[in-house]
């Protein structure tokens, strides 16, 4: 191993870690929010949404573990047939799949659950009517061209996956920020 190397490793590591802690507390957060809405809201019209919204914070929840730095698509691409292959087995031979399942086949089960958040912003954003996407203005974490493609056609590829993650957190953000205050305003119309 060359001289510095291993020092390299560790940065990216430690890297990854404090990007890992940071968007874990987030998700954290919106889970919370989404939590304290959903017991506090009184409209039924809107549980659908919320329980939509719900499926959404769930994949995220999950993905933000399984998804990691992407440098070659060709690589991500076949280790996640290897590892659908591998899940798979999982799936037929023990029929249950946790964490560290989920974590074992991360190339194929941290692009299912950033796939599946994708086809819940899309579908809860055209119900929720935000801002038009082209008015977004993004955190600064979340880079806008990503926000757009995922909005406009959801199609990931050639996208770092921690960037995916990233944009599908603010987008969901952005979304629960619509789903509160309509929440919050059919409760007080209903009192």
């Amino acid at each position: 191993m060359r001289k510095g190397t291993k020092i390299s490793r560790s940065k990216a590591t430690l890297e990854h870690i404090e990007w890992l802690a940071n968007q874990r507390s987030r998700v954290q957060d919106l889970s919370l929010a989404h939590y304290r809405l959903l017991t506090a809201s009184k409209d039924r019209s809107k549980k659908r949404l919320q329980l939509r919204f719900l499926g959404l914070v769930f994949s995220l929840c999950r993905a933000v573990f399984l998804v990691e730095r992407t440098s070659s698509n060709q690589r991500l691409d076949e280790a996640a047939h290897k590892h659908s292959k591998d899940f798979l087995q999982l799936l037929v031979r023990d029929n249950i799949i946790n964490y560290p399942q989920d974590k074992g086949t991360r190339r194929w089960s941290g692009g299912y659950y950033l796939n599946n958040a994708f086809f819940r912003i899309r579908d809860l954003w055209s119900d929720l009517n935000p801002p038009d996407p082209s008015s977004v203005e993004t955190d600064g974490k979340a880079n806008h061209r990503i926000v757009m493609h995922i909005l406009d056609n959801g199609d990931a590829s050639g996208y770092d996956r921690r960037d995916l993650f990233d944009a599908a957190l603010f987008l969901a953000e952005t979304i629960f920020q619509k789903l509160s205050k309509w929440t919050t305003q059919s409760d007080e119309i209903a009192e």
